[in-house]
């Protein structure tokens, strides 16, 4: 499903950031106050990652909760939608 589809991309990008930053799952789960486990239920999508730890992850990395979920319909694409009214 869709859904299933955009958890796998959040959870590949939790990881893909943590990596780029040279970061352990510890470090990470720390940031966020969530177990070692927690966190990793983040990473390999046993468990949906709730907003407030989007928002502290998207400012601990410094990026957009859009970059971490994906969202096609960011503020920085909105520019590139054309809709024509009558």
């Amino acid at each position: 499903t869709e859904d299933d589809f955009n958890n796998l991309f959040i959870c590949e990008n939790l990881k893909r950031l943590r990596l780029a930053h040279n970061l352990t799952t510890t470090h990470v789960a720390n940031v966020i106050k969530k177990s070692r486990q927690g966190y990793l239920n983040y990473e390999n999508g046993s468990r949906e990652i709730g907003i407030h730890d989007l928002i502290k992850l998207s400012q601990f990395y410094g990026v957009s909760i859009d970059h971490i979920t994906g969202n096609p319909f960011s503020s920085r694409n909105k520019n590139t939608l054309a809709f024509r009214t009558y």
